[in-house]
């Protein structure tokens, strides 16, 4: 598997998450700080988060990165 399937994993996870919570992805954007189309980009696997919006949309779910990159499967 590719490093950028592997991420695609991750936009999953921040979809599930923000899904659990029953945010929407305005919901989202304004906890973390991340723009709406950045956030709809991750989950659609347009673009992969950058450390410093992953760090954001980590501390919107109280977790760190690493939580994230784990639930990933990374």
């Amino acid at each position: 598997m590719s490093n950028a399937m592997n991420l695609d994993a991750l936009g999953d996870t921040i979809k599930e998450l923000r899904e659990i919570r029953g945010w929407s992805i305005r919901d989202l954007s304004e906890r973390a700080g991340v723009g709406r189309a950045n956030i709809c980009e991750h989950e659609n696997h347009n673009q992969h988060p950058e450390l410093k919006s992953l760090a954001k949309i980590a501390d919107a779910f109280d977790a760190r990165p690493s939580d994230l990159l784990r639930d990933a499967g990374l």
